[in-house]
């Protein structure tokens, strides 16, 4: 199945993050899958940026559908589920606190991939525990089933 909002996660306040597939044609000229081409997206009420054309590694993917699946069934995410980074993308994912049915999550993208990372941009929300294993899910199905076999090591 193809999914086309891989890992949206979507909170009841309108907030979300998305890591976006975008068609990658210097990928598909060689012949490689990682690291995939991506958007990330970052939404509130009101404002939405989009990182345009990021090279995130299908091992951080995967290593971020767990971190969902993690964070979803455990009682304090915020301690036991350590974030997620991906330097070559400039993204890093943390949970902060939860609630027996809700995580808070913190996401952090670097606006300018080169140099240090003096002001990044971000945003937390509250996401419910369902709403990490439905993002769980959909990047899982995106990476396919033998993705972590093969293309992850």
């Amino acid at each position: 199945m193809m999914v086309d909002r891989p890992g949206r996660l979507l909170s009841q306040a309108g907030a979300s993050f998305a890591v976006l597939p975008v068609p990658d044609l210097e990928s598909f000229a060689a012949r490689r899958a990682d690291p995939a081409l991506v958007d990330i997206e970052l939404l509130t009420p009101d404002r939405l940026v989009r990182y345009l054309g990021r090279r995130v590694g299908l091992k951080s993917l995967d290593e971020l559908a767990g971190a969902y699946m993690d964070a979803a069934s455990v009682d304090h995410p915020e301690v036991a589920v350590p974030s997620v980074q991906d330097r070559e993308a400039g993204l890093l994912v943390s949970f902060l606190e939860s609630t027996p049915f809700s995580v808070t999550v913190e996401i952090q993208v670097n606006p300018e991939l080169e140099g240090e990372i003096l002001d990044p941009d971000g945003l937390s929300f509250d996401v419910t525990r369902a709403a990490l294993v439905t993002a769980a899910i959909e990047l899982r199905e995106w990476l396919g089933p033998d993705a972590t076999e093969r293309d992850l090591q």
